[in-house]
């Protein structure tokens, strides 16, 4: 007999051969892929998300309007503007952003972006308190903390199955009121339950990792950011260089060392960085703020404001384009725009 989430991924291969509904789903995933991951963060995915990604490593559901766009190729547009389940690389790339914004070292992220809705959030799994029973789902929502990411779904069976019943368009707001994602935290088994890792600890910690795998390219990056945050930028540098040269797909990766070049007043490095952080990952408001940070400080207004317009245009209540922006304006000395902006990030403070 099969499982319900069995049942459902056979009602999905139905749908696509059917032709009934707009569907790209990729070939199965690498399951040896899904264990390192799981391994080398000390998480584990939910069974039934593991039983999808052996059936396919990520792909969507598209309504009229996104199909043309799959029938002439254009995956990646059509990909950012649907309700899209990740693969195991993009769950990776996803869980290094996430945990940078949500944790001050990876092992202690108990947030696993699973799914990316048509406006840019995730949708996560969290570790439940008892480590065995499946995680809910929850939304993560930009700039939002984990305290007010709602329940969507109380498993990913059941949020998979509305994502058939509705054609790939499922509610994606989650209810605070029936549970939140931090509510639901277990520390993954890296992480230490009383404490936050200080830089020495995270140095020691990624030191052992590369000695076992020298190739472990987050190892360098996060080795890198201790060292950073102790002051010791050309050690910093070194690594964010290795970590990149392993791998030059991770756009964190190239946001890291560009934080580190801005920081020391480099800013046409860092600007490069930034850019192609920006290509890698073009609806992500925080690179695109650094971006538009470094243009500003070379003086190219024009370029930074299509940035920060850009920011608003995904996130209206980003405070952060806000304040980048009225400090361009008063440069340029158009001080009732910045005083616009002014007043607006007045309002957004005492709205939190």
């Amino acid at each position: 007999m099969k499982t319900r989430i069995e049942g459902l991924i056979h009602r999905l291969d139905l749908l696509i051969g059917s032709g009934m509904a707009h569907c790209h789903f990729n070939d199965p995933a690498n399951m040896e892929v899904v264990a390192s991951f799981e391994d080398e963060y000390g998480i584990r995915l939910p069974a039934s998300h593991k039983a999808f990604l052996a059936y396919s490593n990520g792909g969507m559901i598209v309504n009229d309007s996104l199909a043309g766009m799959l029938r002439e190729g254009d995956f990646e547009t059509a990909a950012w503007n649907a309700n899209y389940l990740l693969g195991i690389e993009e769950i990776a790339e996803a869980y290094h952003s996430l945990a940078a914004r949500h944790s001050d070292s990876l092992p202690a992220c108990p947030y696993i972006p699973f799914c990316r809705s048509s406006t840019g959030e995730y949708l996560v799994f969290v570790h439940t308190r008892d480590g065995h029973a499946e995680s809910p789902v929850f939304d993560a929502f930009h700039e939002e903390p984990p305290e007010s990411w709602g329940l969507v779904a109380g498993d990913f069976t059941g949020f998979f199955e509305c994502y058939l019943d509705k054609a790939g368009y499922p509610e994606m707001m989650g209810d605070e009121s029936k549970g939140a994602a931090a509510a639901y935290v277990r520390a993954p088994v890296a992480a230490s339950a009383d404490k936050e890792e200080s830089t020495e600890e995270i140095i020691r910690r990624t030191t052992a990792t590369l000695e076992e795998k020298p190739e472990n390219a987050w190892a360098h990056i996060e080795r890198g950011m201790a060292y950073h945050d102790s002051g010791m930028m050309p050690e910093a540098l070194e690594e964010f260089n290795r970590g990149i040269a392993l791998d030059r797909n991770q756009a964190f990766y190239y946001f890291r060392r560009g934080h580190l070049m801005l920081s020391e007043g480099l800013s046409r490095d860092a600007l490069i960085d930034f850019d192609i952080a920006v290509k890698l990952e073009p609806r992500d408001a925080l690179y695109l703020n650094c971006r538009a940070e470094a243009l500003a400080r070379l003086k190219k207004f024009r370029e930074a404001l299509r940035d920060l317009e850009e920011v608003l245009r995904i996130d209206e209540r980003d405070i952060l384009a806000y304040l980048l922006r009225e400090n361009i304006y008063r440069e340029l000395g158009e001080d009732a725009k910045a005083d616009a902006d002014a007043r607006m990030i007045e309002k957004l403070t005492e709205d939190e």
